[in-house]
């Protein structure tokens, strides 16, 4: 098996031909067995030849290249961003019938830099994998992470710190931004390829729509409503939903600003950038709403010959977004509570539920975790027990849903504290990480680990960072 590169079908306007900068004295510190098992990976790849794996040797007739794309951020258009320290290698077939991509990060400079080194830190690269990983096992939509990958060498954040990259796999790196970076460009070929590319490779049961284009709104938006409605039902705090980071395939993308929920808070933001609040828990299904909407200005081209008539056929599929976006967070919601759907008193229950967790400062997964605990009688829980809303549950709740509430609700949780510590593990020394990561997760499915509630203290002054 080899590498194929799609994108190099598009207008060269949209992409940059570039090989990975050389890393020095690469030594591969966690490696994927699972994921890669799922993989038609190239031979240089399954035999962990580190030199491919770095970027530091290119496999004969792939061509690695860094997109170009725009980006909304907090709300403000940037022209032209792109891939400042990644290499799209190409792509591979799965054991799920399409190809993925794989995408070095961290691999160095391409002309999309804006002055950054195109590295990035292992401790980085280190959160990248184990946050996209954890996401995996929650059935939450995301990239994965092959590898990581450490050199010799240190490069300067807030103080020096020792480079690595990633290696990081998904459906398509297509984003909201790239339609943008389409759209701007004056030839409108560029913009039809994208979007022909796009269906091509992504929803090829599109192509004989009666208006492919439009068609691609609404699968998009479909899939980003189920997408930040899994977010909202786990408690997944985004951090940073510029247009840049929302991919068309529905993934979650960009690892470092995110956290996760501990005492539950619809207002809470660890983002240090995020000093507005834009990108707050709760506000994360209108933002998402919000991008649609930018791509869908992106497409009014595509849409119809008449502006007036592509607005309003656009703005039909836009619009119900929301009732969308109810539906899958409704039955998600549901599930964790063993509810039937459709009785009407599911929706008071769930809201009640939320208001109860704010007023009590209730840990937002954990509250999940011990409702499952009492209904296998692990557990008793006298404050929540006594609780009005815990009766009224009592008496709504279905017995045969039981099973699946305990599957869905997690006996642990990774908490911002618990990746943050395993990180400081995993960097001190590179050699275990992979042991150690690997624990951790096995931790998960262990009734004595420590995982079970958020340390608050730690969460009020936690910040996390974009960048790497």
């Amino acid at each position: 098996m080899s590498l194929k590169q799609r994108y190099s079908e598009l207008p060269e306007v949209l992409f940059q031909s570039i090989c990975p900068e050389q890393m020095t004295e690469p030594s591969l510190v966690v490696f994927n067995k699972d994921l890669a098992k799922q993989l038609d990976l190239p031979n240089e790849f399954r035999n962990r030849d580190i030199d491919f794996l770095s970027g530091n040797k290119v496999i004969s007739g792939s061509n690695p290249l860094a997109l170009g794309y725009a980006g909304h951020q907090f709300g403000n258009l940037v022209p032209q961003l792109g891939d400042g320290r990644a290499h799209l290698l190409g792509q591979v077939a799965s054991h799920l019938n399409y190809d993925v991509d794989l995408q070095l990060k961290g691999s160095g400079k391409t002309s999309y830099s804006r002055g950054g080194d195109g590295k990035s830190t292992l401790r980085a690269a280190l959160r990248e994998y184990t946050v996209s990983e954890y996401l995996a096992t929650l059935n939450i939509k995301t990239c994965r992470s092959l590898y990581v990958i450490a050199g010799n060498e240190a490069i300067m954040r807030n103080e020096p710190e020792q480079v690595g990259l990633v290696c990081r796999v998904a459906k398509s790196h297509i984003r909201i931004g790239s339609f943008q970076f389409a759209a701007m460009h004056q030839d409108p070929l560029v913009l039809k390829s994208l979007a022909d590319f796009t269906i091509n490779t992504l929803y090829p049961e599109l192509i004989n729509s009666q208006n492919p284009y439009l068609s691609l709104f609404e699968s998009v938006a479909k899939k980003l409503a189920t997408l930040v409605a899994s977010w909202m039902a786990n408690g997944f705090i985004h951090g940073v939903m510029n247009t840049d980071n929302i991919l068309l395939s529905g993934e979650a993308i960009d690892f470092g600003p995110c956290a996760f929920m501990g005492e539950y808070n619809p207002n809470q933001v660890f983002s240090s950038i995020d000093r507005q609040g834009r990108y707050a828990f709760q506000n994360q299904p209108g933002i998402m709403h919000w991008n649609l909407a930018r791509l869908a200005e992106s497409l009014i081209p595509l849409i119809d010959g008449n502006e007036e008539t592509a607005i309003e056929l656009l703005s039909a599929v836009l619009n119900k977004f929301p009732t969308e976006y109810e539906k899958h967070y409704h039955l998600l919601m549901c599930e964790k509570l063993a509810l039937d759907s459709e009785n009407p008193n599911s929706k008071d229950l769930i809201v009640s539920l939320l208001a109860y967790m704010k007023d009590e400062k209730l840990d937002y997964r954990n509250t999940f975790t011990v409702l499952s605990n009492i209904e296998l009688n692990n557990l008793s829980n006298d404050v929540i027990i006594s609780s009005n809303w815990y009766k009224s549950w009592q008496k709504n709740k279905k017995i045969d849903l039981i099973d699946r509430m305990c599957h869905v609700n997690p006996k642990k949780h990774f908490y911002n504290v618990t990746i943050e510590k395993l990180l400081d593990l995993c960097v001190a020394e590179p050699l275990q990480a992979s042991n150690y990561i690997e624990l951790y997760f096995v931790s998960l499915d262990q009734d004595d680990s420590d995982l079970l509630q958020a340390n608050n203290a730690f969460d009020d002054a936690y910040r996390t960072y974009c960048g790497t």
